[in-house]
């Protein structure tokens, strides 16, 4: 039997399993039986683009997509189901005026400059919200929506989140099936009961960000077990206060914290279960395991413009405090800059961490030196990354970023017997899902899905 013969609904069973639009538009040319399904149902369920569309030649391609967009009878805008509108400002009319088309949208996430959002209400399918860097005139419509299951809200400027915010409504009608919650710029000022809501509690939030970008140092001092009692990972700036009773019995049910240096340190020392962490290196060596669980699983650690520490010493004594990490990435962009007294490569580093059992290393590249030539710059890193996976048995997957903001990614490649037989370049739509799988891999083991499900 071909796979053309196949009956429409299998035939889209089998398109839902390509993971991207390459795969799927390669497939979409083979015959007419295929194009007629992939096309737009599946080829434009979920449009991503890239981060630059300056250049001529992308533009062009752009243009494609417009004008299947607002082509007469056309079925392409009511496909699209998830969009994330590119960050490229003179595209503004285009989708001020397409994405009102855009009827069974579930999720999309805009830039700063795409307002207002008054296109919000009438969109009954969405239930993945992201706006940034937006104004607090731009909220009133969030008080038409509901059944939220993830919002990410930031803003430019802070404000206080009151019962009668905007965001507070569309909280609240979310109350029952909101599972991730970002928030930039806000000031907590929600009670823990109100006379006419009742209990104010978030009870399915798993996944919980408070930030908060304010030069004014205020701390914000609420019930975070109380409001959001189902938390396991969490992302919070300096602004919250910790020295309360009910901070405690929050932290220690964390399995993944984003936070300042001394607070992962203090989730450490009161037995929080980390099995993901997300370090800003402090401006002085400090022993690994003072801060880190030792069977902590992934780690990235951030190394700031004004860190002087030397991000590949310290990660000479990993191997030590945590025996059980597979995913590990250092984000030093700024290392070219520090005046050091010894040379220490990234291939001694390698080494070191040869002793663990890393699936996933992404490091930002180049790390010495000025700004190379493309073609210099892309032989070094794929040099290096021969380099690793020579080193590293266990590593799977390598991302290198380069500080003039491309990532370069390349996996293992290994035989039906288990040998390696070496590595390929891996594409950049593809890249991002491998880093996540990686970063997050942890969520599929047993005990940490146990955990997690226990409040479900």
């Amino acid at each position: 039997m071909s796979l053309t013969s196949l009956n429409y609904d299998i035939l889209s069973n089998i398109c839902s399993l390509f993971k991207t639009r390459r795969s799927l538009l390669d497939l979409a040319l083979t015959c007419r039986t295929l194009h007629s399904v992939i096309i737009p149902a599946f080829l434009y369920e979920q449009l991503e683009f890239p981060r630059r569309l300056y250049d001529s030649e992308s533009l062009v391609r752009f243009q494609s997509f417009v004008h299947a967009i607002h082509a007469a009878d056309s079925t392409a805008a009511s496909a699209i189901r998830h969009i994330e509108v590119p960050n490229v400002e003179c595209l503004r009319s285009f989708w001020t005026q397409s994405i009102p088309l855009m009827r069974n949208l579930c999720s999309i996430a805009v830039p700063e400059w795409f307002t207002p959002t008054e296109w919000l209400s009438p969109m009954p399918h969405l239930h993945t919200l992201s706006l940034q860097g937006c104004d607090d005139d731009c909220l009133e419509p969030l008080r038409e929506l509901s059944g939220l299951r993830s919002l990410s809200i930031g803003l430019a400027y802070p404000i206080e989140l009151t019962l009668d915010s905007a965001l507070t409504v569309a909280l609240l009608n979310s109350r029952g099936t909101l599972t991730k919650l970002s928030l930039t710029n806000f000031k907590w000022r929600l009670p823990t009961r109100s006379a006419d809501l009742g209990e104010l509690v978030w009870p399915n939030v798993v996944e919980l960000s408070i930030l908060d970008h304010a030069e004014d140092n205020s701390v914000m001092d609420f019930n975070l077990i109380h409001h959001f009692p189902s938390v396991h990972l969490f992302d919070c700036t300096e602004n919250i206060r910790w020295d309360r009773p009910f901070s405690v019995p929050f932290l220690t049910r964390l399995l993944s914290l984003d936070a300042p240096f001394h607070l992962v340190t203090y989730a450490r020392r009161i037995g929080a279960p980390l099995q993901r962490a997300v370090i800003y290196a402090p401006d002085k060596y400090v022993t690994l395991n003072s801060y880190l669980p030792p069977d902590i699983r992934s780690v990235t650690f951030d190394y700031g413009p004004k860190c002087t520490v030397h991000p590949f010493r310290q990660l000479e004594g990993l191997a030590a405090a945590c025996h059980a990490l597979t995913y590990l990435a250092v984000d030093c962009q700024y290392y070219y800059q520090l005046n050091l007294s010894h040379h220490i490569t990234k291939e001694s580093a390698l080494q070191s961490l040869s002793k663990l059992s890393i699936e996933c290393l992404f490091l930002t590249w180049p790390v010495r030196g000025g700004r190379a030539r493309q073609e210099v710059r892309q032989l070094h890193m794929e040099e290096f990354a021969a380099y690793a996976f020579q080193f590293m048995p266990s590593l799977r997957f390598i991302a290198l970023h380069s500080t003039y903001d491309h990532t370069t990614y390349w996996r293992r490649t290994i035989g039906a017997d288990g040998t390696f037989l070496g590595y390929s370049q891996v594409l950049d739509e593809e890249g991002p899902d491998y880093l996540d799988y990686y970063e997050w891999r942890w969520r599929d083991q047993p005990e940490c899905t146990a955990e997690m499900g226990e409040d479900a």
